[in-house]
């Protein structure tokens, strides 16, 4: 076996990863908001902050 044997991809398989990467780059941009908002803290967080130093 050489090497052009063990890296050979079908067209077949070729689009299954073409179609994997183009969805994860969509979804990533439909949801981006989303993404973005979990991983901030949340507003209540910080007025519950606020509400304990001044107590």
């Amino acid at each position: 076996m050489n090497a052009h044997e063990i890296l050979y991809i079908d067209p077949g398989t070729g689009s299954v990863f073409y179609q994997v990467i183009l969805s994860g780059i969509l979804t990533a941009l439909v949801f981006f908001k989303r993404i973005k908002d979990f991983f901030r803290p949340s507003p209540k967080s910080f007025e519950e902050e606020d509400n304990t130093e001044t107590t």
